[in-house]
């Protein structure tokens, strides 16, 4: 956990300070279609997004893949049917609207706000819990209205590198002596099908899988942010196996996995994430086989 140094100088920092800078909140109205929010989250290049309810003139939740992911595994799609069927059906959930899947994952049935004054490590405690983003208020630069930027666990990651030399020497330990290596890390083979992917995200509660090869080595991995590309026209293509999925929605095959050692350290790992643009970092033995996986959450949980 966070020496003295370091959470001192996260309670004398502020969030404003982090924010300041990002472009103004990217948002989707309750009554847009999901395969329509899909395609602007991939446009965007962002895994969620506020909904605004514009009848009742206020935010309802934040909507991410999970809660897509939710509906297109778990209600029979695919399961005693042809696909055909199954693409009817599934196109049903993605022409639905985002405001009816608000909620699905917990995570967005509730907005974190904070004022740009508030300390950076009170807005730590959320984002070490899991949750990926917060809303910072802050004035427009033009006529000085209050608007809203989002807080990610990446920006919150990046500023503790810039300022690792104010954090009292605790990026320099390993990750293995901060007891990150847990041994426990969900996976999926090239073989297996994309949708037995999803269905194991979100029975084991996880945004990621790492794919494995028939040696049980690290070869990519799945994440729920590679549901941004479905459309109706590619439904069919959940039911193949995981590499194809990949190549045939994102339109590029299994990104090389991002991978570290026990013996890493805290520094090395965040840079690794960072580069990546990822949000987690799996942790493999000598043979290249995933032994554990490291999250920005995790990582954050250390400076509290």
């Amino acid at each position: 956990m966070a020496n003295t140094e370091a959470k001192n100088f996260l309670s004398h920092r502020t969030v404003g300070e982090l924010v300041f800078d990002k472009r103004k909140l990217i948002q989707v109205d309750s009554n847009d279609k999901v395969v329509d929010v899909c395609t602007k989250m991939m446009f965007e290049n962002i895994r969620s997004c506020p909904v605004y309810n514009s009848e009742k003139k206020e935010y309802v939740g934040v909507v991410d893949m999970m809660d897509v992911i939710i509906p297109l595994a778990f209600t029979n799609y695919f399961e005693n049917q042809t696909v055909e069927q199954a693409q009817f059906s599934a196109y049903k959930a993605l022409s639905t609207s985002v405001g009816d899947i608000v909620g699905l994952n917990p995570e967005g049935s509730r907005l974190w706000i904070y004022e740009g004054v508030t300390p950076i490590i009170e807005t730590l405690r959320p984002l070490a819990l899991g949750i990926h983003r917060v809303l910072v208020t802050a004035k427009d630069d033009f006529d000085r209205h209050e608007v809203y930027r989002v807080l990610s666990q990446t920006d919150v990651v990046r500023f503790l590198l810039r300022n690792a030399s104010c954090l009292g020497g605790l990026l320099k330990t390993r990750v293995d002596e901060l007891g990150l290596v847990s041994g426990n890390v969900e996976t999926i083979t090239t073989k297996d099908i994309a949708i037995e992917g999803f269905r194991k995200m979100v029975r084991s509660q996880v945004l990621g899988l790492a794919i494995v090869d028939d040696e049980g080595r690290i070869v990519g991995s799945l994440s729920s942010s590679d549901v941004r590309g479905l459309t109706p026209a590619k439904l069919k293509n959940v039911i193949l196996p995981v590499p194809e999925y990949l190549r045939n929605v994102t339109g590029a095959p299994a990104a090389h996995p991002i991978t570290c050692t026990a013996h890493d350290s805290l520094e090395e790992v965040m840079l690794k994430a960072i580069a990546g643009k990822v949000h987690r970092v799996f942790v493999v033995d000598a043979s290249q086989k995933p032994i554990g996986v490291i999250t920005l959450s995790d990582i954050i949980k250390q400076f509290l």
